[in-house]
């Protein structure tokens, strides 16, 4: 017998639609992180090799 109470299931997404999500996030996760190193004082929050960028 079936829960008629139970949530419907969200639809299966294509893989470039989780593609084009996770792309959306990370460039919204990297504004703010630029600002709460803006806010901190730094110029970036890391550097090309992957170290964290020391303060100034």
């Amino acid at each position: 017998m079936k829960n008629p109470n139970a949530p419907e299931e969200d639809p299966l997404r294509e893989p470039w639609e989780i593609l084009e999500e996770i792309a959306a996030l990370d460039a919204e996760s990297a504004e703010i992180l630029a600002g709460i190193g803006g806010m901190a004082g730094l110029d970036s929050p890391s550097t090309s090799s992957g170290q964290r960028a020391q303060p100034a």
